[in-house]
């Protein structure tokens, strides 16, 4: 059985990830396969971007997640799904198939032409327009096709480069990041390998590294991608070591912002 094992932590509008034992399992209606997907190239829980798709009606839907510290329980009839294989389920089989668009609350998102993303299915009628927007939200972004493996199909990646790089350079510390007992062991980070989809920051993205406790960045896997990031990405931050009271003085490394418009306070 193929499932995905990705755990993911949550910024901007996608629901903040969970612990593991509350989104351990996807359980969906019989003949259905489980699928990735990610239009607005967000992190966050596992039922954000996993889903179930009915290859006979084309119908995409949220499934039921179970987990060990959950009373949740599967419906009646429902089944643990298999990956879909490309031949049922594939969103791009090139850069060309995935094209950008603006959403009517002005966010950039990623669409296939195989299997089109539609955002204002989340709005009314009145309220699904862009006349709001600049035009320009999704300058900075570009529409790539990640190709699938063992026999999946491939994903529409709405990928930023702004001005550090990613959208999750601030966040993902928790998963990230390693035990520290003084700042001097922890270090700010470009991360330059990642399989996908990844835990926290993306390719090219910033996070706090631990010289005692490394973050792994291919997450176990034999084979994951491969960046050349930009030398000075990470600049505006630096890593320090956060102890928190009863924790016998040791803590997590954690980055933070050392520009003076979004400086983050440390208690």
């Amino acid at each position: 059985m193929k499932l995905f094992s990705a755990i993911l932590i949550g910024v901007a509008n996608a629901a903040p990830a969970l612990p593991p034992g509350y989104e351990d399992q996807l359980w969906c209606p019989p003949d259905n396969c489980q699928i990735y997907t990610n239009p607005y190239g967000w992190v966050g829980a596992r039922s954000s971007f996993e889903k179930c798709y009915n290859p006979a009606t084309n119908e995409i839907t949220d499934g039921v997640w179970t987990g060990k510290l959950t009373n949740t329980t599967a419906p009646a009839g429902y089944v643990e799904p298999d990956a879909c294989t490309g031949s049922q389920y594939s969103e791009c089989d090139t850069d060309d198939d995935c094209i950008l668009e603006i959403s009517p609350l002005c966010a950039c998102y990623v669409s296939s032409s195989s299997h089109p993303f539609d955002p204002c299915k989340e709005h009314s009628t009145s309220t699904c327009n862009t006349d709001n927007c600049t035009g320009e939200e999704c300058d900075d972004h570009e529409a790539i096709c990640i190709q699938g493996s063992g026999g999946m199909g491939g994903t529409c990646k709405n990928e930023w480069y702004g001005e550090h790089g990613s959208f999750e350079v601030l966040s993902s510390t928790a998963v990230m990041s390693g035990m520290c007992a003084s700042n001097n062991q922890c270090n700010v980070k470009i991360r330059s390998k990642a399989p996908w989809p990844a835990i926290g920051v993306d390719l090219c993205g910033c996070y706090a590294s631990s010289a005692l406790d490394p973050f792994d960045e291919c997450e176990g896997e034999d084979r994951c991608y491969v960046a050349r990031c930009r030398e000075h990405l990470c600049d505006e931050f630096e890593a320090y070591c956060e102890v928190s009271p009863n924790d016998n003085g040791m803590g997590d490394c954690v980055l933070r912002s050392t520009s003076e418009n979004d400086k983050l306070e440390v208690a």
